[in-house]
C-alpha cells in the first residue's frame, strides 16, 4: 500500500458511539523506537502510544526551532497521521490538542485495534517539509502492551 493511502481520517470531536476511549481500564504502554522526523522548519515525534482493549491513544509532538509559531494553525491545517496494518485501517480521531511556545501536543484515538502482527504509524507535515515519516511497531511489542491492559475496577 502506498504511504499516502495509509493516512487516516482526522477530525476533532468524539468518536462514533460505542468507540470511546475506555475509562475503566489502565492501558498498556507500547515500547518502540521513537526517533524524531525532521523537516527544514520542524520536528515531529511520537511521545507515547497507549494500548486499550478497543483502540490506541497516540500522542504526537510537533515542534519548530527557536521562535514561537502559531502551531495550532500550522498543525490543524496540514499535519496528518495514519496507521497501516495487515487489515483495515482504524478510524483516527483528534481528541486533544494543547501547546505552548514552539511546541504542540496532539492526542489521537485510533479504533479498532490493529490486527495481530507488525504495523506502522505514519505522519506527514508537508507545510513544514516533512513529507512522510514512519515508525515500525513490532508484533512482539504490540502483544506485550496488550498484555499490560488492566481493569481499573473489578
Amino acid at each position: 500500500m502506498a504511504p499516502e493511502k495509509a493516512y487516516g481520517v482526522l477530525f476533532f470531536g468524539k468518536p462514533p458511539s460505542g468507540e470511546d476511549i475506555p475509562e475503566d481500564e489502565i492501558p498498556g504502554r507500547l515500547l518502540f523506537d521513537r526517533t524524531p522526523a525532521y523537516g527544514p522548519r520542524a520536528a515531529v515525534y511520537v511521545d507515547q502510544i497507549s494500548v486499550h482493549s478497543t483502540g490506541l491513544v497516540i500522542h504526537m509532538e510537533c515542534r519548530t526551532p527557536g521562535v514561537e509559531a502559531d502551531l495550532q494553525e500550522m498543525v490543524r491545517g496540514a499535519f496528518r497521521v495514519g496507521v497501516r496494518t495487515g487489515g483495515p485501517a482504524p478510524l483516527i480521531v483528534t481528541f486533544r490538542a494543547s501547546g505552548r511556545g514552539n511546541a504542540r501536543s496532539i492526542g489521537y484515538w485510533a479504533a479498532p485495534l490493529p490486527p495481530p502482527g507488525d504495523w506502522h504509524l505514519f505522519a506527514k507535515w508537508p507545510d513544514q517539509g516533512i513529507d512522510h515519516c514512519e515508525w515500525h511497531i513490532s508484533a512482539a511489542a504490540f502483544e506485550a502492551a496488550k498484555r499490560e491492559i488492566r481493569p481499573l475496577w473489578s
